[in-house]
């Protein structure tokens, strides 16, 4: 996934969980260990524009994030 995000140019590439914690081969990962502090990430910045994909597992809860970015 990480390939593809540099594939496509992505600007930021926001992970989530331990799986993730060391997978920043390009520089533009940011990450955080729940989907409850990625809430709280995007809530705070001004992205206005912006396209977003999610993609998890519903163990981590990343339907939680959705409302953040709408």
């Amino acid at each position: 996934m990480l390939e593809l995000a540099t594939a496509v140019d992505a600007q930021e590439v926001i992970t989530v969980g331990p799986l993730f914690a060391a997978a920043d081969t390009a520089g533009i990962t940011t990450h955080f260990h729940t989907a409850e502090e990625v809430r709280h990430y995007l809530e705070a910045q001004a992205y206005k524009g912006c396209y977003f994909l999610v993609k998890g597992s519903r163990r981590i809860g990343l339907e939680k994030i959705v409302s953040a970015v709408e």
